[in-house]
């Protein structure tokens, strides 16, 4: 709002804009409009840069999901079902969800770029380095309100999402997004300890939620919307998703805790059987490679565990790590070497020893095994 001390707004804008007419073009169904930011005094940081820009555009604006994600055919076919069996059709009808065709062109370097919504096909979960895939898309809606739909990304693997651009679940009025992802963590009805671990969870799932713009007024700061009695409604249908929701991550944090102590569990046991081997003058040739073998199988374990860990977890699976590669070189039988050759050998290994440990604890988990493998053949 303008303060009344200053200029009239109508003054400010003939100032401050500039507009022309144009002869309309052969092709002058194909319309469009076109916004120029030049000349901006304290610009937003989202206008500062094209990349910025389009990442903010992606979130907001009407525009289409992203060839890269592969559930849209999958959300439209499952809201298609659900409008012909719970009679929803004019609901269909009332919440547009119309895609607009938004490019962003930088005039000083004359690159364009076509704007999508930022869904994929792999996510940031737990670490930054860890991509994650949905597994399945559900939509959701409101059969009693007849006032919402929404569709929600799930996942197998425990963790928020590190995008900030996805996390969460998004609520949109004629397909142009109202907040962020903080609105969904304020509509639970409640205020008591299922909404608070709603808030905290909120953050494991992606979506959108697509309200009747008949039904509910975006407030003025268009981060939510007004109080009024059909938006309650709305939020009790919702409330019964978040909770849906909660359980569901609750579910696979617990799956995932369950998937750690067994690798650790294997473990334990793996290392009762090296020490029982290592006991032995001669060890068994066929039970010293069954063992390499499990131990083989354990860090595939590993890695499959390692996906959505948190970094207390992730340091745990590292250690692990690291002692499996020195339990499997133990158990490799080499002949004895002269007293030279034995000095030239721990000297190298020693060395070998301080290289490993900085590999290990830079390198994913995923590629541990085979790179120090790799570094070991090198320096034989």
């Amino acid at each position: 709002m303008l303060n009344n001390r200053h200029k009239e707004a109508s003054k400010l804008v003939a100032e401050c804009a500039r507009w022309w007419t144009a002869t309309p073009s052969a092709d002058s169904g194909a319309h469009y409009f076109e916004v120029t930011l030049a000349g901006l005094r304290s610009a937003p940081q989202e206008a500062r840069q094209r990349g910025d820009l389009v990442e903010f555009l992606s979130q907001i604006a009407p525009v289409d999901f992203s060839p890269d994600f592969p559930f849209a055919a999958d959300i439209e076919r499952q809201l298609k079902l659900v409008t012909e069996i719970e009679g929803l059709e004019e609901m269909a009808k009332r919440i547009r969800r119309d895609a607009v065709p938004v490019q962003v062109r930088e005039e000083a370097t004359g690159s364009e770029e076509w704007v999508h919504k930022p869904y994929g096909q792999r996510y940031p979960v737990g670490s930054p380095q860890r991509g994650v895939e949905l597994t399945h898309v559900q939509v959701e809606y409101g059969a009693k309100s007849k006032a919402w739909w929404g569709w929600v990304g799930h996942k197998k693997h425990p963790g928020a999402f590190k995008d900030a651009n996805v996390a969460g679940i998004r609520f949109r009025v004629n397909s142009i997004q109202i907040d962020g992802n903080h609105l969904i963590r304020a509509v639970p009805v409640s205020d008591t300890k299922p909404r608070v671990e709603w808030e905290i969870r909120s953050d494991w799932f992606v979506g959108e939620i697509y309200v009747d713009p008949l039904s509910v007024v975006p407030n003025a700061r268009r981060d939510g919307f007004e109080q009024d009695e059909k938006w309650l409604e709305i939020r009790r249908e919702i409330t019964s998703v978040c909770t849906k929701l909660t359980k569901e991550a609750h579910a696979v944090s617990k799956a995932h805790k369950v998937s750690l102590e067994r690798v650790s569990k294997k473990w334990a046991d793996l290392q009762k059987q090296c020490v029982t081997i290592l006991r032995v003058a001669s060890p068994d040739p066929s039970r010293v490679e069954k063992l390499l073998g499990d131990f083989a199988k354990l860090q595939q374990d590993m890695i499959k565990a390692a996906e959505g860990a948190d970094e207390t977890e992730t340091k745990a699976l590292r250690s692990m790590g690291a002692e499996i590669h020195l339990v499997k070189s133990t158990l490799i039988v080499k002949p004895q070497p002269s007293d030279e050759r034995r000095l030239r050998e721990s000297i190298k290994e020693e060395i070998l020893a301080k290289v490993i440990a900085v590999l290990e604890q830079r390198l994913p988990l995923a590629q541990i095994d085979d790179v120090v493998s790799a570094v070991r053949v090198a320096v034989k």
